[in-house]
C-alpha cells in the first residue's frame, strides 16, 4: 500500500505550472531577440561552443529539482504488511428535505444551501462511521446506501435539489420507513437517523412512524424561522418569482418545530435548530452516546519512508545542473 505521509505538501506542485509557463515565455522571447541580433550560424562563429538550448535544458533541470523535492517533502511511504485493527462504528442515515419550501431565504443564503453546508461539515465529523443518505419531498428515496465513502456522500449532498422529485410535500413518515428497511434489526442502539427539514406540509403520520421505529434513534433538525419566508421559483421565462396560492397571495413558509420536536421525542432522540452555531458539535456529542459496535478492519501498518531515493535523485540533478555548460568550452582547432 502506497501513501504520502505529508500529503499537503503536494499542493506545492501547482506552483510548477506557472513557473513552466514563465520559463517557456522567456525562452521564446530570448530566442526571438537572438534571431534579430544575429544569425544562429554567426553566433556559433562569434561564440565557439554556443548552444542555444543550453539555458532551456538547465531550466528544465530546475523544474525537475523542484518537483522531486516536493515529493520528498511529502514523504512517500510503502507498506506490505496488513494487520487486523479493532474500530468502533455506528450506522448513521441522513434524511434531507428537498421540497421547494427549502428554497426559502428566511435563513441565509437559503434553507437548502445552509443545510447542505451543515451536513457536509457533519459528514466530515462522522468519519469512522457508515453514512447513508435519503432525499425526500412529496416522496422519499434512498440516495446512497450505508457506506464509508464520505467523498461520494458529500458529492450527493452538494447536488441535492428540489427538481429531483416532482411531487411536492414533506414525506417524513416514508423517510423513517426507508431508514428502517436499510438498517439491520439485530443491531440495537447502534443506528441513528438524522432528519433535516422545515417540517411543513408533511404527509402521513410521522410521529407514529417515529414511535414504531425499531433499532435506531431519530434526531431532527428544524430548518427555517417562525417568521418564515416566501418560496422563490424560476418561471417559464427564466424570471425569478414567488409561489402564490389559489387566491393569488404569496405563500409564506414557516418551520414546524413542534412537529419535529415530537418526532425526535418519540424516536428517543433529540431536536436541534439549524441556527445553532454549535450544531455539528452538539449532534456529534449526542451520537457518541449511541452504543457503537466493534468491527474488525484489515489495515496496512508499518509504513517505510522512501524519501531517501528522491533526495538522491535531487543530488544527482543538482550536480548535473552545476556541470552542465551553457557554452561548450572544448578547444577548437585553428
Amino acid at each position: 500500500m502506497f501513501r504520502f505521509e505529508n500529503i499537503n505538501y503536494l499542493f506545492l506542485l501547482f506552483s510548477v505550472v506557472p513557473l513552466l509557463l514563465i520559463i517557456w515565455y522567456f525562452y521564446k522571447t530570448n530566442l526571438k531577440l537572438m534571431r534579430k541580433t544575429a544569425d544562429p550560424e554567426l553566433m556559433q562563429l562569434m561564440i565557439p561552443g554556443f548552444k542555444k538550448r543550453s539555458g532551456l535544458i538547465k531550466n528544465i533541470i530546475i523544474i525537475l529539482l523542484l518537483i522531486i523535492s516536493i515529493i520528498a517533502l511529502a514523504n512517500p511511504q510503502w507498506s506490505n504488511k496488513r494487520t487486523k485493527v479493532k474500530a468502533q462504528s455506528s450506522d448513521i442515515i441522513i434524511a434531507l428535505d428537498i421540497s421547494q419550501s427549502m428554497f426559502s431565504s428566511d435563513i441565509s443564503p437559503s434553507r437548502l444551501e445552509k443545510t447542505k453546508k451543515v451536513i457536509e461539515e457533519l459528514i466530515l465529523k462522522l468519519k469512522g462511521n457508515r453514512i447513508g443518505l435519503i432525499f425526500f419531498a412529496g416522496e422519499a428515496f434512498m440516495k446512497m446506501p450505508l457506506s464509508p465513502d464520505y467523498a461520494a456522500s458529500v458529492m450527493f449532498i452538494k447536488s441535492a435539489s428540489p427538481y429531483m422529485i416532482e411531487n411536492q410535500g414533506t414525506a417524513i413518515e416514508e423517510s423513517i420507513k426507508i431508514a428502517g428497511n436499510a438498517i439491520a434489526k439485530d443491531d440495537k442502539n447502534q443506528k441513528a437517523l438524522i432528519i433535516f427539514s422545515d417540517g411543513e406540509d408533511h404527509d402521513g403520520n410521522a410521529v407514529e412512524a417515529a414511535k414504531n421505529a425499531d433499532g435506531f434513534t431519530i434526531f431532527t433538525v428544524g430548518v427555517g424561522t417562525e417568521e418564515g419566508g416566501f418560496i422563490p421559483y424560476i418561471n417559464q421565462f427564466g424570471v425569478e418569482n414567488f409561489k402564490k396560492d389559489d387566491e393569488g397571495k404569496f405563500v409564506r413558509t414557516k418551520v414546524n418545530n413542534s412537529l419535529l420536536e415530537e418526532i425526535a421525542e418519540n424516536g428517543k432522540g433529540y431536536f436541534f435548530d439549524i441556527t445553532d452555531k454549535s450544531l455539528v458539535k452538539n449532534i456529534a456529542e449526542k451520537l457518541k452516546k449511541i452504543e457503537k459496535r466493534e468491527i474488525i478492519q484489515r489495515s496496512f501498518t508499518d509504513y517505510n519512508s522512501q524519501y531517501e531515493y528522491f533526495i538522491f535523485i535531487v543530488i544527482l540533478l543538482l550536480i548535473l545542473y552545476l556541470l552542465f555548460p551553457e557554452i561548450n568550452r572544448k578547444k577548437t582547432s585553428v
